[in-house]
């Protein structure tokens, strides 16, 4: 966790090419200086499976109906409302949020590049996401984040507000400052964990990172160079290691294979 918010590259974050968090911040204020309440609205990509968690407690069908609704609240407060791009964007994305901004001109947009440091440091007062990881990141430094799904990695802690239906979901945006949450960063750094690490699965690529170098970069993954690299790297052990793994699986009642280096350090230290 220090290494990702100290401008650095989480276990999540291997697709983007500049952390979020980095340092290198822009000679002029971002956020404006009054004493108006502010709104970041952390936004999605657009074309990037809205529905990659599946659609059972998802409060709108896509990422631009949650946008809709949004400029539809925004017009009942007197907040300042920023909109910032997902700094990894599909072709496409970005028009259809400048087609949003062309009838919603009071939102300020962003450019992605900014640092979340230097909004934090600004006074950015609350967070919105669907389902992103700027739930923990934000509440690490105590600003609340409202999700706009149940189903989000952070729906079984209590350091995110978590809407079940459109009417909570409208007053939580207008009195978020009411509200109390637990900003408990041992309950924050047991999510990081459970969530990044110990089911960060390396049974089939034991080193992603090494790999990313390699191939150069995460785009690349879906390249030749990602199956060049693999044809160099799979033998007649790695073949026999991957299938133990799996067989072992199948007979246990775990649903998915998670982080084996760490569970075979932990048998190690039991």
């Amino acid at each position: 966790m220090n290494n990702r918010l100290n401008a650095g590259y989480g276990f999540e974050t291997l697709h983007l090419k500049k952390s979020p968090f980095h340092k290198d911040f822009s000679s002029k204020r971002i956020l404006d200086k009054n004493n108006k309440k502010k709104i970041l609205i952390a936004s999605h990509c657009f074309l990037d499976a809205p529905h990659a968690h599946g659609i059972e407690g998802d409060l709108f069908n896509d990422f631009y109906e949650w946008l809709i609704f949004l400029g539809k609240i925004s017009k009942k407060t007197d907040y300042i409302w920023y909109i910032k791009p997902h700094p990894s964007q599909l072709n496409g994305s970005i028009k259809i949020l400048e087609n949003f901004l062309s009838k919603n001109k009071h939102f300020k947009f962003l450019n992605p590049s900014v640092s979340n440091f230097q909004l934090i440091k600004e006074g950015i007062d609350c967070v919105l996401t669907v389902n992103g990881s700027v739930g923990w990141e934000f509440a690490f430094f105590k600003i609340p984040v409202i999700y706009a799904s149940t189903n989000n990695p952070t729906i079984n802690y209590d350091f995110n507000l978590h809407p079940k239906n459109l009417n909570q979901f409208e007053k939580m945006i207008l009195n978020f400052d009411k509200l109390k949450l637990n900003f408990d960063k041992s309950k924050i750094k047991e999510f990081y964990f459970m969530r990044n690490i110990f089911t960060n699965s390396d049974w089939m690529i034991e080193d992603i990172p090494k790999v990313m170098k390699s191939i150069g970069g995460y785009p690349n993954l879906a390249n030749y160079e990602f199956y060049e690299y693999w044809m160099k790297n799979f033998d007649d052990k790695k073949f026999k290691k991957i299938s133990s793994i799996l067989k072992n699986h199948l007979r246990s009642k775990n649903n998915y294979i998670g982080n084996y280096s760490f569970i075979r350090k932990d048998k190690k230290n039991t």
